[in-house]
């Protein structure tokens, strides 16, 4: 059964009068009334609430395909909404409503949507937080001048968490550029016997050399 707000002032005045049940049904949709962080709309005429998730596969030369990860996707949520100048309110505060609170209702949802944050929002199945409204489409003829519809599609935004620790305390005993350890002095180790004969030849060999050329060298015609 479709929900028939009232045009003018004076319908929603009639509506409150006509019978008990009227004000027990008003009562109801109230308490199920939807709303957009504070803006709050009439009735909610249609919601499709989708939740999906994303399976990694990865072919394979024989049998069938392997699915080895499953991504939860973000919620996404749409919705049809009615607002209207003489809304189904307490009508003892009817007064008090704004005379164009269809076109108010409609420029909220646009600067909520430009501004790029994100809103919470109740429908009459679960509570959502922080979602993001990705378009607005708005439907108005001459037969509902008083009345809006307004299709909102919106869709959830996760972050992540980071956290801070606290970095570790440097080390201060131990001098920066220092890649060698230091090892203080240490003796030299005298040379092995058979290197101290080959060394001792070699100086003997290099002194008769020298001997003899300084001979030649001092012998008339030598040389």
């Amino acid at each position: 059964m479709a929900v028939v707000l009232p045009r003018t002032r004076e319908e929603a005045a009639a509506a409150i009068g006509r019978n008990g049940d009227r004000i027990a049904t008003t009562a109801f949709v109230l308490a199920q009334r939807p709303s957009i962080d504070d803006l709050e709309f009439d009735v909610c005429e249609t919601e499709t609430h989708k939740g999906t998730a994303k399976v990694t596969q990865h072919p394979v030369e024989s049998g069938a395909t392997i699915a080895d990860h499953i991504v939860d996707e973000p919620d996404t949520l749409d919705l049809v909404l009615r607002v209207s100048n003489t809304p189904l309110v307490s009508f003892e505060n009817i007064d008090s409503v704004p005379a164009f609170r269809a076109d108010t209702a409609y420029a909220d949802l646009l600067a909520m949507k430009r501004a790029g944050e994100t809103v919470g929002v109740v429908t009459s199945l679960r509570r959502y937080e922080d979602m993001a409204i990705t378009s607005v489409s708005v439907t108005r003829d001459a037969s509902t001048g008083q009345c809006l519809s307004v299709a909102v599609s919106l869709i959830e935004i996760r972050t992540a968490v980071s956290e801070t620790v606290e970095a570790p305390t440097p080390r201060t005993d131990v001098p920066r550029g220092q890649t060698k350890k230091e090892k203080g002095k240490t003796a030299t180790e005298p040379a092995t016997a058979p290197v101290q004969e080959k060394a001792s030849t070699t100086l003997l060999n290099f002194g008769r050399d020298l001997k003899s050329a300084l001979d030649r060298l001092s012998t008339p015609g030598g040389g």
